[in-house]
């Protein structure tokens, strides 16, 4: 069995997305007119830039596809590194898991790295898994299924972690970026 897809947590340091957030907040605020940053509401602005807590909604999972695989296929075959005269022997079945929070978290790389990176693209709010196997692996699907599942948890558990701690701090962030805007106003 092989599991077809974009690798998750691999993409951009979750840091880099976090202060790409705070960025975005600070500019929000530089362009606040005077009347408008003495008006502010911090609780509004919390609400506008906190992030969400990334999860998936395993109770909502559901099969997209089944299909045998073709020679059209040979971007899966290669990614799994099988030989294209073995191809035929193969299916692909695509399981999605609607996800919730910011889908960006689902691709960013938290601070403690995992070796065995799970799979899946990103689509339309879901986690798209595609398993590559042969009739005789198709009994082993499940608990394949649920180990992949085990991967992506323990990843999103410390991703969930680090989005904690920076919306436990944006509050004050907000504040400061507020505190500065009002000092340069006339």
């Amino acid at each position: 069995m092989y599991i077809a897809g974009n690798y998750l947590f691999s993409g951009t340091d979750l840091d880099e997305i976090f202060e790409a957030r705070r960025q975005e907040m600070r500019q929000a605020i530089e362009a606040m007119g005077p009347e408008e940053a003495r008006q502010a509401d911090g609780d509004e602005l919390l609400a506008r830039f906190r992030l969400a807590d990334p999860g998936m909604r395993l109770d909502k999972s559901y099969f997209v596809a089944e299909r045998r695989l073709g020679p059209g296929d040979s971007e899966e075959f290669e990614a799994a590194n099988l030989a294209p005269e073995d191809i035929a022997k193969y299916k692909a079945i695509t399981i999605a898991i609607p996800i919730k929070g910011d889908a960006s978290l689902f691709e960013g790389r938290p601070s403690i790295y995992n070796m065995h990176q799970p799979q899946a693209d990103i689509v339309d709010g879901e986690l798209h898994i595609c398993f590559l196997l042969t009739e005789f692996e198709e009994q082993h699907l499940e608990q394949n299924f649920k180990q992949h599942i085990g991967l992506i948890e323990r990843q999103l558990e410390v991703t969930q972690w680090q989005v904690m701690g920076f919306n436990a701090k944006l509050a004050g962030d907000i504040q400061a970026a507020l505190k500065k805007r009002k000092g340069k106003a006339p």
